[in-house]
């Protein structure tokens, strides 16, 4: 480390018992975070030199807490005992905060401030106190104030935790300007938050520790007197006369912060120089590395002398030795060496300061030449300068040099230490000083003599040197400063007119350490978002449980331990949560470095939260960030033992780079219930060395091995916990967990055969009810499909089990828990449970194989798009043939039986008589490309597109009251009469007709299909009643009055065609994987209105569908058990007996072949209805009646009115009647209805 400090402290290591690799970025080679040792404490206040009239931005003071002294006059007791503000650093989490401490047990750099000045407009100035020590400034957090709810001057915060130091609110209200004519005195410090209606403070805890507080602005008078804020006074420094210990922790030390005694070193220099330009080069001071010793060290008979004793010496404080590195010399002040010629020395002293071997002239406590040696060093902290003052310096006289003599030749030689050229005697040429140069070195005492630069004005040459010498500004002898190891000496020019303000001796040179006193640590912060954490490191560890290489990522492996690992080829972190940290920016938006708290995406396992900090960028431009709280200590022990407290937090020795995740996803195969009952799959390993391997059940209580023959499975959602972390908290999402079962032969029968697990931690195939029972241990095996890598692009999946575990605390409630991953036996080929806590396992690529339910006349993977050409084409239709007695169904009108048009299927009797097998598909919009789409089934269609209509000029006018209206599909629909559609038919007499043998049975309506709605005509209303003709062509068109929506329950009843089960609308079942399997016709059950979601759902076992009855009658077969109310609003009779026992379920369902047909499902030509002998056809605008001769034949319409009633003559007469549905009654017969074009 290479750190230059203008400071006193040194900068240790914090020690640690880590034996991590070594970080290269921030820390030590022994993973840690460098410190300086703080072991200097700070000087007493004196009344001669510590008041401040003007603040300098560039000089480090101290700050007096709550001053008794008055803002113009102090004395000495003003300041003694004085407190000080430090600020001090928790060395375990690396926090720091504000103490008031007795200033003499102050650490002095801790107590340093230097004060940035700012103008803040109409509000006058703002101070910024930077602290000597961290670098770091009066900052907190608004949001961690303590907020008082009343105001006084004794708010108590001891109960409150000491305020951290971070970074918000760092300008303080202070003085009204940086210099006056008076010195400084106490004045309270508070921040206006943010500029908003609250101001904060600061109060002491009786410990010292210090409470940021925060109050509303209006609770507080002009001086804020109503509130024991802390006061604080602007002081210069006490002068520090250090020891050698102070000073071989002034600088870097080659220990730590718990090993003080190491050998610690000094390095100084004297870089800079009052008014001139000249660079000192070359000298053994500037280009040396020295350790501080005390004298009595060396010579022990030193430390009783009675000169340096505390009391009394006068030479206390003289007390250093200056080793220079790696030698046996030490620092002196030369006895003959100059800088200046022989000719003229007498204009400067210009003694040399060199490296010498220690050397005395007798064996006494102290002589002459031994005093050279010896320095006093007085550190002036405001003003980061040392004072380097030799005991003796004394020069011989321009003559003696000039006749050649040598320093030990004179009687200077001899000289007692009251003669010693030095600060605190005076210069005289008297005694032994007879041959002292008093040209140069005659002074009064108390002035100092010290380190000084020669030739700071322009003189003999260009060179500037380093010497001794007294200071230019020396008038009178100076004030003595007694302190805790030595009197220091401070010069003044005028004690009269600058009380209390004394300038220091103008040496010509500034001397300080040989460290640029930077902060050691840099914060910084990251936004909230997602992340990767990267590790940036020189020394690899790949062991098997942890990568530790350089760009290793820091995950969470299945039982949520933390550790590093490497992002392969084969994986995608982006779709694996458990890589994915949450970072979180905490306190006050408006801070700046704000503290952050890091989270494990899946597993919402707080890995850190507090302080970040910066190294610096690497190569690559990345910013390194690590973190300095001892208290995490992470990545120890990655076992499958519950260690997660311990082990799950970053480590304080790791440096990491925060790489932005980009779209991540929630990392489980989440597949909708929807699609798995429309799919089957299959799970193909994918591994190098088992290429085409499945996992395959071959039978009953047999183990779920590997094989090359690939078993289809379905899932079943039994759960879907709520797992992960997300910004701003909450979880990501939730985790489907599925039991698996062995796909069924079919799509209409259970097999009830599933995956378990077994005492033996052995997958195996068993049936539902060993399962349930327990049968030899046999448990249900439930799995989460979590990614953990791709191949070839496509997501593949560790199958991880799942068992239901007490939660802790109440053993009554269980909740689903990880506890292994699915792993293949290579002896065996079985599959079993592996820990959770491996680094690598088997992954499988899950195949979808499409299994669709229903048909999709537009095209599915069962039929293709055979069918599209079907979908609402009167060219084209629909029939659909029973599989076993080859049936088609149809339309069979059986007057004798009400009015109804019922489905029917064909007979022997009636094979190839049919004309109107064929049914018109009419397609459900919202049902379009679902997982169930639906049809109604249509005969005699009659189809419209858009077209107009006004009430004065009709059908398609041109007029300007045209108005536009949607096309529809008309006709009679298909529907089960099995609830509210009843209600809309009113043309049965007795509730019972809508059965046979208590099914409800189905039947063909009159209706339109508009948009998403049918409209249902009720009676008397038919289509031809409420239609009219297109006067150009004569298509018959429905009148838009009649579908007005106050017609509704009127006119008729409307149903909504929304996708769901309803009675107009069917899905065509697949009943296998082909089909030649058949197909079977889904309905609605009016119970499912009110049953389970589950049951009435799409593609359940439950429901209803079209099947046969006993006589061979299409009915609905129905899961629940009752029929409902069939009643209409006008029948008279009771109500079916509702038949408790009868179940049907779905495989007793009547399965069909669809098959396409050409022609229309509307008769072109004269349809024929025959009743008994008699025949009836309808024509174009008439009625032919064969048969009847002499029989009275009576035409109705639907609304009862007669509209022919005549006696035929011949045995085929026909009778005009209008267009429309029409009843023919033939004498002795029951009615026919007929059709008229």
């Amino acid at each position: 480390m290479n750190k230059k400090f203008s400071t006193l402290m040194a900068c240790a290591f914090m020690a640690s018992a880590f034996s991590l690799g070594a970080q290269t970025h921030a820390l030590t080679a022994q993973g840690e975070i460098p410190y300086r040792t703080q072991a200097v404490l700070s000087e007493q206040f004196d009344a001669c030199l510590t008041g401040v009239k003007a603040i300098n931005p560039d000089y480090y003071y101290q700050l007096q807490v709550n001053a008794n002294g008055s803002v113009v006059t102090e004395d000495q007791n003003d300041l003694v005992p004085a407190k000080v503000l430090v600020q001090v650093r928790d060395y375990a989490t690396g926090n720091l905060t504000l103490k008031v401490m007795d200033i003499d047990k102050a650490p002095l750099t801790g107590s340093l401030w230097r004060i940035e000045v700012k103008d803040n407009g109409l509000r006058g100035k703002e101070f910024v106190f930077v602290n000597r020590e961290t670098g770091y400034t009066i900052n907190y957090d608004c949001a961690d104030a303590f907020e008082p709810t009343t105001v006084s001057t004794t708010i108590n915060v001891d109960a409150n935790q000491t305020t951290i130091i971070k970074d918000d609110n760092n300008r303080w209200e202070w003085y009204s300007d940086d210099e006056q004519p008076d010195i400084f005195g106490p004045k309270k410090v508070y921040s206006y938050v943010h500029e908003g209606d609250k101001v904060m403070g600061l109060i002491a805890k009786t410990d010292g520790d210090v409470v940021a507080v925060k109050v509303k602005k209006s609770l507080l008078n002009d001086e804020m007197t109503n509130i024991n804020f802390l006061t604080l006074t602007v002081r210069t420094a006490g002068a520090k006369v250090l020891t050698a210990k102070d000073i071989n922790s002034m600088i870097d030390a080659e220990g730590s912060w718990q090993n003080r005694t190491s050998n610690n070193e000094a390095v100084f220099n004297a870089f800079g120089l009052i008014g001139t330009k000249a660079a000192i080069t070359n000298e053994d001071l500037v280009t040396g590395a020295y350790l501080a010793q005390e004298v009595a060290a060396v010579y022990p008979a030193y430390a009783a002398w009675d000169m340096v004793q505390p009391a009394s010496g006068k030479f206390f404080g003289y007390n250093i030795l200056l080793n220079k590195k790696t030698t046996d010399k030490y620092l002196m002040v030369a006895t003959d060496e100059t800088h200046e010629s022989i000719q003229n020395p007498s204009l400067h002293g210009g003694l040399k300061v060199i490296d010498a071997k220690l050397a005395r002239v007798n064996e006494e406590a102290c002589d002459a030449l031994l005093a050279r040696y010896i320095w006093k060093a007085t550190y002036y902290a405001t003003n980061d300068s040392l004072v380097l003052e030799p005991l003796n310096a004394s020069v011989i006289t321009t003559a003696l040099k000039q006749a050649g003599k040598k320093w030990n030749q004179t009687k200077l030689a001899d000289a007692t230490a009251d003669e010693y050229y030095n600060t605190i005697n005076a210069g005289s040429t008297t005694g032994n000083n007879v041959d002292l140069n008093g040209e140069f070195a005659k002074k009064a005492e108390k002035i100092p003599v010290a380190l000084t630069a020669m030739n700071a004005t322009n003189g003999i040459d260009s060179r500037t040197v380093i010497t001794v010498g007294q200071p230019q500004n020396a008038v009178t002898s100076g004030h003595d400063v007694k302190t805790a190891n030595g009197i220091a000496i401070v010069a003044a020019e005028n004690h009269a007119n600058q009380p209390y303000c004394y300038p220091y001796a103008n040496m010509n040179v500034k001397v300080n350490f040989n460290n640029t006193y930077l902060p050691i640590l840099n914060r910084t912060t990251q936004a909230t978002g997602i992340y990767y954490l990267q590790l940036s490191t020189t020394k690899t560890n790949s062991s098997l449980d942890e990568k530790r290489l350089n760009g290793s990522y820091l995950v969470a492996d299945y039982a949520g331990h933390y550790r590093y690992d490497v992002w392969e080829a084969e994986q995608n972190f982006a779709h694996m949560p458990a890589t994915q940290w949450v970072v979180e920016q905490l306190g006050c938006p408006e801070g700046g470095n704000r503290w952050v708290k890091i989270t494990n995406r899946e597993f919402a396992s707080q890995a850190f939260m507090g302080q970040l900090y910066t190294a610096g960028k690497n190569a690559e431009g990345k910013e390194l960030v690590y973190i300095i709280n001892h208290n995490y200590q992470g990545l120890r022990g990655h076992n499958n033992v519950a260690t997660l407290a311990t082990n799950n937090a970053l480590n304080c020795a790791d440096t990491l780079i925060f790489a932005a995740v980009e779209n991540p996803t929630i990392g489980y195969l989440n597949i909708a219930d929807d699609v798995l009952r429309e799919n089957k799959y299959a799970f193909n390993l994918i591994e190098k060395d088992f290429s085409n391997q499945f996992l395959s059940a071959n039978d009953v209580i047999e183990n779920l091995r590997l094989s090359t023959t690939a078993t289809n499975f379905e899932f079943f959602r039994v759960a879907a916990p709520a797992f992960g972390y997300k910004v701003g908290g909450g979880t990501i999402g939730e985790k489907y967990l599925y039991k698996v079962k062995v796909s069924d032969a079919n799509k209409i029968d259970n097999d009830h055969v599933w995956v378990a697990y077994d005492n033996n931690h052995k997958f195996v195939i068993a049936s539902e009810k060993d399962i349930n029972a327990g049968k030899d241990g046999l448990k249900w095996a439930t799995f989460a499909f979590k990614e953990n890598s791709e191949n070839e692009g496509v997501d593949c999946f560790t199958l991880v089990h799942h068992e239901l575990v007490p939660v802790e605390g109440d053993s009554k409630v269980t909740v689903y828990q990880p506890v292994g991953v699915l792993s293949k036996e290579l002896q065996t080929a079985h599959t079993k449970a592996i820990d959770l806590c491996q680094r690598e396992y088997d992954v499988f690529d899950i195949i979808p194989d499409a299994r669709p339910l229903y048909m999709n006349m537009r095209g599915d993977a069962v039929v293709g798009d055979k069918y599209a050409s079907y979908i609402n084409n009167e060219e084209n239709c629909m029939k659909f043939t029973h599989t076993k007695t080859a049936g088609n169904l149809f339309e069979r009108s059986l007057l004798a039986e009400g009015l109804l048009n019922y489905l029917d299927i064909e007979t022997l009797s009636d094979a190839g008589s049919r004309k109107n097998a064929a049914l018109y598909v009419d397609e459900v919009a919202a049902a379009v490309d679902s997982r169930m789409p639906q049809y109604m089934f249509v005969i005699r269609p009659d189809s419209a597109v858009a077209y107009t209509w006004c009430s004065q000029h009709g059908i398609n006018s041109t007029c300007e009251h045209s108005a536009p209206y949607k096309g529809y599909v008309a006709g009679e629909f298909l529907v089960n009469l099995n609830d509210s559609i009843h209600a809309s038919i009113n043309k049965l007499t007795d509730a019972s007709k809508f059965h046979s043998d208590n099914y409800t049975r189905l039947a063909f309506v009159e209706a339109i299909h508009q948009g998403d709605f049918l409209y249902v005509l009720k009676a008397p209303y038919t289509i031809a009643s409420i239609s009219a003709a297109d006067p150009a062509t004569e298509k018959m068109y429905v009148v838009p009055t009649y579908l007005a929506a106050d017609q509704e329950g009127i006119v008729y009843d409307k149903i909504a065609l929304d996708g769901a089960h309803n009675n107009v609308a069917f899905a065509i079942r697949y009943v296998g994987d082909t089909e030649e399997d058949g197909i079977m016709l889904e309905s609605y059950d009016v119970a499912m209105a009110e049953a389970d979601k589950s049951e009435a759902g799409i593609g359940s076992f439950t429901g209803a569908w079209v099947t046969l009855n006993g006589t061979g009658v299409p009915v609905l077969g129905k899961f629940h058990n009752e029929n409902g109310n069939h009643d209409t609003d006008d029948t008279v009779g009771g109500n079916s007996t509702a038949v408790k026992d009868f179940s049907q379920v779905i495989n007793q369902a009547a399965v069909f072949a669809p098959n396409a047909t050409e022609g229309p499902a509307t008769d072109t030509e004269e349809v024929e209805v025959e009743v008994a002998t008699i025949k009836v056809i309808s024509g174009n605008g008439s009625v032919t009646v064969i048969g009847a001769e002499g029989k009275t034949v009576t035409i109705s319409n639907v609304l009862g009115q007669t509209i022919a009633n005549t006696v035929v003559t011949s045995n085929e007469a026909t009778i005009s009647t209008p267009a429309g549905v029409v009843f023919v009654a033939v004498e002795g017969e029951a009615a026919v209805k007929a059709i008229v074009k």
